[in-house]
């Protein structure tokens, strides 16, 4: 029968990476040492999914009686404290807690984590969602196959929370992959989630955001929740304030003042949605003016790309975007009462900001951005059009399977197309990119 807690964490990890620059599986071994110095309280239900490496001690990660045969595993964890008073807590293997096969990337697998795992084990007024691993823009975690298109999507985590007999709402949801904080990402979970908090720009393991903290978090306030409940947004907050204040090396230090991570209320998207759907048909009815057109392709070239190093996803800051664009006076291509509308939404949207040193001030590399302010939004321009798989997987309108809400309801996909007015595309690096993405 489940235990009906205050607030039930859930922490979902994919550590299969130890790459020299970000080595996750090294990283994700401290981070359960960590959680296993806390004390967890009554109230505070901790439920955990882990996709790693087969060669995990088992001191610390209990194995099913018939473990995994491959080099990779799927393990079902609730954290509870240690018997006779010890302090510290210990990870305690879920039924049928080994997968081997479960699928971290599908959307049905995740729906029965969710419905199974967590509703029936762990049911809970509130909700906390984690995901720590590798992603993009629009999804999650590296899938088996490779290919882009079978990452876990924003789409079926949507999906997923809301299904009958899963867990509706999550009330605070932690992206720590790269790029999440991207508009369509917010756009297409604020029906089911209140406060996003993620990195706009790519982010290191080393200097990421925290679950333990954040569980730590919840365990210091729970048992007075019935007097001061926790206030959704003062812990999405609060994720952001630790990132900030922890001290690091300088390694460490250096790779968080070159990222930006933000919270933000999804209950303002819908208002920016139509502010982002207005800015698309007024940029687009001015590309018809070579005047406009210059325009444009001057405020595009006084934006600097956050995701230097991935260009296929072609991701300018929105603020950094419109304040390009109104700088192009007189008779600029947005109008001043968008761009005023834009700004004040912006100002609501936002409730936790981490802007890296070398992000707020001016670049100290090609690699480092300039600008950052809660989100980033796709526009391919001065790198061309060189569309790739992120592009035909989920900016065209006509991937109905894969592509965002926002790209489905708005005119943005249009706007995109428009934009070979203003960057003509090298035809060869399309015709390879289109092969490429026929394997992605």
């Amino acid at each position: 029968m489940a235990t009906n807690y205050k607030w039930t964490f859930i922490l979902m990890i994919q550590a299969l990476d130890n790459d020299p620059r970000n080595k996750n599986f090294e990283y994700m071994k401290t981070l359960f040492g960590d959680l296993l110095k806390l004390t967890k309280h009554k109230e505070l239900g901790v439920v955990i999914c882990l996709h790693t490496f087969s060669s995990l001690p088992e001191s610390v990660f209990p194995r099913d009686n018939n473990p995994a045969t491959g080099t990779t595993t799927n393990l079902f964890y609730t954290l509870e404290n240690k018997s006779n008073g010890e302090p510290g807590s210990k990870l305690v293997l879920m039924n049928n807690g080994e997968r081997e096969h479960f699928n971290i990337c599908d959307e049905i697998a995740i729906t029965d984590f969710f419905k199974n795992d967590v509703v029936q084990h762990a049911n809970a007024d509130r909700y906390a969602l984690f995901t720590w691993g590798h992603g993009q823009p629009c999804g999650v975690f590296k899938p088996r196959s490779g290919r882009i298109k079978d990452m876990l999507t924003i789409r079926q985590i949507k999906a997923a929370i809301s299904a009958p007999g899963s867990l509706q709402k999550v009330d605070v949801m932690v992206m720590n992959n790269c790029f999440l904080q991207f508009f369509d990402t917010g756009y297409e979970l604020r029906a089911c989630v209140d406060y996003l908090v993620g990195f706009e720009t790519e982010m290191f393991f080393n200097a990421s955001l925290d679950p333990v903290a954040m569980i730590s978090y919840l365990n210091d306030r729970v048992e007075n929740v019935a007097n001061t409940p926790i206030l959704p947004e003062e812990l999405a907050k609060s994720v952001i304030t630790e990132l900030k204040n922890r001290p690091l090396g300088p390694v460490e230090n250096q790779n968080r003042e070159i990222t930006s991570a933000f919270a933000t209320s999804l209950a303002t998207y819908g208002t920016m949605g139509v502010s982002l759907k207005q800015l698309a048909s007024e940029l687009i009815t001015r590309l018809d003016s070579p005047v406009y057109k210059a325009k444009v392709r001057s405020a595009v070239g006084d934006c600097t790309y956050i995701s230097v190093d991935q260009p296929e996803y072609c991701l300018l800051d929105i603020a950094d975007f419109i304040e390009k664009l109104n700088k192009q006076s007189p008779d600029a291509p947005i109008p001043v009462l968008l761009y005023n509308a834009i700004n004040t939404q912006l100002s609501d949207l936002v409730v936790g900001s981490h802007r890296g040193r070398l992000i707020t001030v001016a670049a100290s590399s090609p690699s480092h951005v300039v600008n950052a302010s809660a989100f980033s939004v796709y526009f391919p321009g001065k790198r061309g059009l060189e569309f790739t798989g992120f592009y035909y997987y989920f900016m065209r309108k006509d991937s109905l399977n894969t592509c965002t809400s926002f790209i489905k309801e708005s005119s943005w996909d249009e706007l995109v197309g428009k934009m070979e007015q203003v960057f003509p595309p090298n035809p060869f690096i399309q015709v390879v990119n289109r092969f490429i993405s026929s394997f992605r």
